[in-house]
C-alpha cells in the first residue's frame, strides 16, 4: 500500500481530545462506528481541531517575513532545529528528506474527510437540511485544501503554468487511486466545481458560534481571495465587495488587554527582563477558534512557538500607534528560550504557537482595496484600507491615507498587507507578485546565513542565500518518503 494512503486513513481518525471544554464536547467518530447516519457525517465537519491546524512545518519560516541571523544562531545553535533551517535557506534536499510533511499529509486527510462525506451523504438517514449543510462544506473543505497544496507544491497561477504539474486528486475514498499529479488546471477546475456546489448554502453569514461552518459569506470571501491570487482583480473586487457587506465586524484592537507580565532574573549574560504579551498569549482553542473576524478558521503552527520576525518586517510598523506591533511583537523575545542574543517574536494566539492563515474579516477587507487600486480607483481603495487601520490604531493617533498616484497606494497596500497577515501569507504573495503585470510588486528574497547541508549547519562558511523572481523554488519541494512510497506515481518538482 501507498504511504500516502496510510496517512490519509490513520490521520482521519485521530481526533483532539484534550483542549479544553468546548473541545471536549467536539463530536468524534470511532473506526468501529459504520456511517449510517447524516450527523455521524456533520461531525466530522464540526471536528474543527483536527480540520484548522494547516501548517503543522515550518513553511512559514521560508519567506522574508522569517529571519535568523548569523549572531542569533550562533549565540544558541540548538535552539534552532535543523529542519527549520532546511526551510530557512530553502534547501531543495532537506526540505524534501524529512521523516513527514505535515502540511501535505493533514490537508490529504482532510481531502479524504471531505470525499468520505461526499461519497456518502446520499446513502445515509437524516433530515434534508442536515444534509445539505453537510455536502455544502465538504465541498467547500475539498476546494480550499486544494488551494492551499496546489499553491504551495505546485508553481504560482498563470496562463503559462495551468498545463504545468498540480498535486495528485483524489476523489473517492478508494486507497488504489492513482497518485500521478494531474494539472495545475484540472485541479483549479475542482475547485471551481466544489465552490459552486458550497454557493447553494442557504447561510447567509458566519454563524459565530459556529464559526467553521460555511456561508455565503465563506464562499464570497474565500472567492475573493482565489481571484486575487489568480491576478483576476475585477472578480476579486466584485466577491471580496460582497464579502464585506456580510462579514463580521472588524475587532478594534484597542479593546484587546494585556496577559500578566513576565519577569526573567539576570542569568549569565543576560540582564533582568520583563516580558510583556496580549492577553492573545493566553488564549486556547476554546477561544481562538472563536477569534471575533473569522469567516473560516485556519492557523499556521509553528511547533517552535518562536515565529522570528525578520528586521524588514519589523521595521514596516509604527512602533508607537500600530496596536499590532505593540500587542503582538514581544521585545527581548528571546528570553523566552533563554537564547543569549537580542530578538523580537511574534506571539498571536496560544503562546506563540500559531498565526492566522485562514479567511477574516481583515483580509477581506484587504483584498477589496488592493483589487481596487490595482484597478485605477487607488484614491477609493486607501479609504477602504482606512476602514481597516483605524482599528488597529490606539485611539485618536490615526491618520489617512494618502497616495501621489496608484504606484505608491499600490506600495502602500501591499505594505499593509505584510503587517496584517504576516508569516501565513508572505510565500503565498510573493508567488503571486512575480506573475502579476506590474514589476513594482516583484521580490527578490535575500538571507544572509551559513552554508547548509544535510548533516547540519557549518558556521565557519557564510553564506548569502537568493531566491530571484519566478524562481522554481517558489514551488516547495515533496515529501521524498511519498514519493519513494508512491512508486514512481508522484513526480518531484524540477529545481
Amino acid at each position: 500500500m501507498k504511504h500516502l494512503k496510510y496517512i490519509l486513513i490513520s490521520a482521519f481518525f485521530v481526533l483532539a481530545s484534550s483542549c479544553g471544554d468546548f473541545l471536549d464536547k467536539t463530536p468524534s467518530t470511532s473506526t468501529n462506528a459504520p456511517v449510517e447516519s447524516v450527523s455521524q457525517l456533520l461531525a466530522l465537519i464540526d471536528n474543527i481541531p483536527t480540520l484548522a491546524y494547516e501548517t503543522s512545518n515550518n513553511i512559514p519560516a521560508g519567506s522574508d517575513d522569517n529571519e535568523v541571523s548569523r549572531e542569533l544562531y550562533k549565540s544558541s545553535p540548538n535552539s534552532f532545529s535543523i529542519d527549520r533551517m532546511f526551510y530557512l535557506t530553502n534547501y531543495f534536499d532537506g526540505i524534501s528528506s524529512q521523516a513527514t510533511d505535515g502540511l501535505w499529509s493533514g490537508l490529504y486527510s482532510n481531502i479524504y474527510r471531505a470525499n468520505l462525506i461526499i461519497n456518502n451523504i446520499d446513502k445515509v438517514s437524516g433530515s434534508n437540511d442536515d444534509r445539505e449543510t453537510v455536502r455544502v462544506n465538504a465541498h467547500f473543505l475539498r476546494a480550499y485544501s486544494y488551494w492551499v497544496l496546489i499553491n504551495t507544491y505546485s508553481l504560482p497561477y498563470s496562463d503559462a503554468n495551468l498545463s504545468s504539474l498540480g498535486v495528485p486528486k483524489k476523489l473517492g475514498i478508494d486507497f488504489e487511486e492513482s497518485l500521478k499529479r494531474v494539472s495545475q488546471q484540472e485541479i483549479y477546475n475542482l475547485i471551481d466545481a466544489d465552490l459552486a456546489v458550497a454557493a447553494q448554502t442557504k447561510i447567509i453569514k458566519v454563524d459565530p458560534k459556529l464559526p467553521w461552518r460555511v456561508s455565503k459569506n465563506t464562499v464570497d470571501s474565500f472567492r475573493a481571495r482565489l481571484y486575487l491570487y489568480q491576478n483576476r482583480y475585477d472578480k476579486a473586487l466584485e466577491y471580496a465587495t460582497n464579502a464585506v457587506t456580510d462579514a463580521p465586524d472588524l475587532l478594534d484592537y484597542n479593546t484587546l488587554g494585556w496577559s500578566n507580565p513576565i519577569s526573567y532574573p539576570a542569568t549569565g549574560n543576560l540582564p533582568a527582563q520583563t516580558l510583556y504579551y496580549s492577553e492573545t498569549h493566553d488564549w486556547g482553542a476554546a477561544k481562538f477558534l472563536f477569534w471575533q473576524e473569522w469567516i473560516y478558521p485556519r492557523l499556521a503552527n509553528d511547533r517552535s512557538q518562536w515565529f522570528l520576525p525578520s528586521k524588514e518586517l519589523v521595521d514596516l510598523y509604527d512602533h508607537q500607534n500600530d496596536l499590532r506591533f505593540d500587542l503582538l511583537y514581544v521585545e527581548h523575545g528571546n528570553r523566552r528560550f533563554s537564547v543569549p542574543y537580542e530578538a523580537y517574536r511574534y506571539n498571536f494566539f496560544s503562546d506563540g504557537r500559531y498565526a492566522i492563515s485562514g479567511l477574516t474579516t481583515a483580509e477581506v477587507v484587504l483584498i477589496k482595496a488592493e483589487s481596487q487600486i490595482r484597478t485605477g480607483n487607488w484614491q477609493t481603495g486607501l479609504k477602504t484600507l482606512d476602514d481597516l487601520r483605524i482599528k488597529r490604531y490606539k485611539a485618536g493617533t490615526y491618520t489617512p491615507l494618502s497616495a501621489a498616484n496608484q504606484s505608491e497606494a499600490l506600495k502602500i497596500v501591499l505594505a499593509e498587507r505584510r503587517r496584517e497577515l504576516p508569516f501565513a501569507f508572505r510565500m503565498y504573495d510573493v508567488r503571486r507578485f512575480s506573475v502579476t503585470d506590474t514589476k513594482e510588486d516583484d521580490v527578490v528574497m535575500t538571507r544572509e546565513f551559513f552554508k547548509i547541508g544535510l548533516s547540519g549547519v557549518d558556521v565557519n562558511t557564510p553564506i548569502t542565500y537568493t531566491i530571484p523572481v519566478g524562481s522554481s523554488l517558489y514551488a516547495l519541494p515533496i515529501n521524498q518518503v511519498e514519493i519513494n512510497a508512491s512508486h514512481g506515481e508522484i513526480e518531484q518538482n524540477k529545481y
